[in-house]
């Protein structure tokens, strides 16, 4: 597999069946290069009204539960109703397809947000978090986070998980690992339900059709997952080894992950784990 480089620095990989296309390529050109994202965490570190956020968003929501709605497949297999009086409903990517209005709304991927940023902007949440990656731009609903330069947990051997958003936060692969569980963590939630997070390892999809997920990929989704599967352990890591971290529950139905326990999402909405 050869690595094709473009006058911003962006990197796109090539395999021996088929080149990336003209389009895409152009497209491409589009995205952060490493100087504007080393410039976007600049202006985050600098921003008093950013670290603010962050501050008063510490523990926030202490001994709370919510539930996490993530873009898998079996998202279709899931009634939503369950949580649709929920207080603390958060979403990420494509998840405003099947429900727009959020407490919380998470994007981190640059190629994700640039191809879809007009049905971004059309997200009612209470706040929406972005990671440096992203361009940054003064808004008061807006908290941006800072992601390290270092591209994944596993290619560069960090074989740890933090949350503390006043750092550089490591990245993902996938937007749950960079910005949503450690903002989470760092709100105070006791218990963290994950629907939708299927992270499939073979034959990756949505629960829309294909065709509507515009975005630029850089990797196959097959090692994207790969390292996912991989980078959780981390999390699961961090979780033992701190008494005051919530407690993580996979209600997705097709989820691949094996880190967290199991349940229905009828059964992990009905109590609320609170800590000691």
């Amino acid at each position: 597999m050869a690595k094709i480089r473009g006058k911003t620095g962006t990197l796109f990989r090539e395999n021996s069946k088929s080149a990336p296309s003209k389009s895409v390529a152009q497209n491409s050109m589009k995205l952060p290069t490493k100087r504007d994202r080393r410039r976007n965490r600049r202006r985050i570190a600098f921003n008093p009204a950013n670290t603010l956020q962050l501050l008063r968003l510490r523990n926030r929501h202490y001994n709370e539960q919510c539930v996490v709605i993530a873009p898998g497949p079996s998202l279709g297999m899931v009634d939503l109703s369950l949580i649709a009086d929920h207080p603390n409903v958060i979403g990420v990517n494509g998840v405003y397809k099947i429900r727009n209005r959020l407490r919380y709304y998470f994007v981190s991927g640059p190629n994700f947000y640039l191809s879809n940023e007009k049905e971004i902007s059309k997200v009612e949440a209470e706040r929406t978090f972005l990671s440096s990656h992203i361009p940054f731009i003064r808004k008061p609903y807006r908290t941006y986070l800072k992601l390290h330069e270092k591209r994944e947990y596993i290619i560069y051997r960090q074989q740890y998980f933090h949350a503390n958003l006043l750092k550089s936060l490591f990245r993902g692969p996938t937007v749950i690992l960079e910005i949503v569980l450690p903002t989470l963590i760092w709100m105070g939630f006791s218990e963290i339900i994950l629907v939708g997070a299927d992270y499939s390892l073979k034959n990756y999809k949505h629960f829309y059709p294909e065709n509507e997920h515009k975005v630029i990929k850089l990797i196959g989704c097959e090692d994207e997952m790969t390292h996912a599967h991989q980078s959780f352990h981390f999390v699961k890591k961090f979780i033992e080894q701190n008494n005051n971290s919530p407690r993580i529950i996979d209600a997705s139905p097709c989820s691949d992950l094996e880190c967290f326990p199991k349940q229905t999402l009828e059964s992990a909405v009905g109590t609320t784990y609170q800590r000691g």
